[in-house]
């Protein structure tokens, strides 16, 4: 279920898949889910619903630190359990809700190596650390605890201010110029 709900008077978007209240997907989130080898970060059509059902206990804590001690001593009963009570005649609807989710934190363009097409750093890692190198934040908590879009237009506006190329392509300085 996506809400529209209403932030200083700014429109911000709310996510309910399976059951959960999704949080807004942070740098940190990401990182769990790339440490439990979430296909859903990659391709999603391959996501069945043991997938879906991580990523979406993941999202549904405020932190990705809460997210990580809850799956860590989540018994396979107690997951089990809150799994029976999950609608999976609908897992396909859940599954684009989760890529809707996904799309609305992390749309930008992503710096990627133009031989390979994948990113020189992982990305989580790199936002994380410009972020603390450029003292926006003070402690690696923080920097994981970052929404992936502020960290996304941080960047953006940084290497525009810098004027550096090597930072942001022209594809990136077009797509944020247009908001």
């Amino acid at each position: 279920m996506i809400q529209q709900c209403y932030i200083n008077g700014l429109e911000k978007q709310s996510f309910e898949c399976l059951g959960l209240q999704l949080q807004p997907l942070t740098l940190g989130h990401v990182w769990l889910l790339m440490t439990l080898e979430s296909p859903l970060l990659e391709n999603d059509e391959d996501m069945n619903f043991a997938d879906l059902s991580v990523a979406a206990f993941v999202c549904g804590h405020e932190t990705y630190i809460e997210a990580k001690s809850e799956l860590e001593n989540a018994t396979e009963e107690s997951f089990a359990a809150w799994g029976e009570t999950c609608d999976i005649k609908n897992i396909g609807d859940e599954r684009k809700l989760f890529k809707t989710y996904l799309d609305y934190y992390t749309e930008a363009p992503m710096r990627n190596d133009e031989n390979s097409g994948y990113s020189k750093c992982p990305w989580p890692w790199l936002y994380s650390w410009i972020l603390l190198r450029d003292g926006v934040v003070k402690t690696q908590t923080e920097a994981w605890n970052t929404i992936c879009s502020d960290a996304f237009a941080w960047n953006a506006c940084r290497c525009a201010y810098s004027n550096d190329e090597n930072l942001m392509n022209d594809l990136e300085v077009d797509f944020y110029l247009s908001e």
